[in-house]
């Protein structure tokens, strides 16, 4: 099995599920850009006919809630681009329900550890629509609008209600006085 074989291209749209595209992903101490989508079914198409062709299963493809996913990662922060008349995202440059294209690195691998597969790297991402919020709906919408309230931006708030708020008060010990 030859581990040769590599391609890149680009998606069709296809909805950002979630992404770190801005700042890594740091979690379990890895530190990785990603952009997680909803497959298209010719998404999903061309990624099961290059598997085929490469003798390799599509073990990327998931599904969650109804939905086939695919992520594709890179250790270098991808290319970004918008279509006119878009505006980014001030934070994170696409949301989840955002519509994107991605440019993708595909590389076959094959290793005792990992096994036979492709890696799918993320090259670029160029954002062409950003999702519209509705009220209730995961974003901006104010989860405590039925309460009432004056929203408070967490920068207005102080460390402290008091500006000289009192040092912690240590007990001392020494030699035989130690309480263990």
């Amino acid at each position: 099995m030859s581990n040769n074989n590599r391609t890149k291209f680009v998606t069709g749209p296809v909805a950002i599920k979630y992404s770190h595209i801005v700042e890594p992903d740091t979690a379990f101490n890895k530190s990785e850009y990603k952009a997680t989508v909803v497959a298209s079914p010719e998404l999903v198409d061309q990624l099961t006919q290059l598997a085929a062709s490469w003798g390799t299963n599509a073990n990327f493809l998931k599904q969650k809630d109804g939905e086939t996913l695919v992520t594709f990662k890179s250790k270098f922060q991808p290319k970004t681009k918008v279509a006119e008349g878009v505006e980014p995202r001030a934070k994170g440059f696409a949301w989840s329900n955002d519509t994107v294209r991605i440019a993708v690195d595909a590389q076959e691998y094959n290793s005792p550890m990992a096994g036979h597969g492709i890696s799918l790297r993320l090259n670029g991402v160029m954002l062409l629509e950003v999702a519209q919020r509705a009220e209730g709906e995961a974003g901006p919408a104010d989860p405590f609008a039925e309460f009432g309230g004056t929203s408070i931006d967490a920068s207005q708030l102080s460390d402290s209600d008091d500006s000289a708020a009192a040092a912690p008060v240590v007990p001392e010990f020494s030699g035989d006085d130690m309480p263990f």
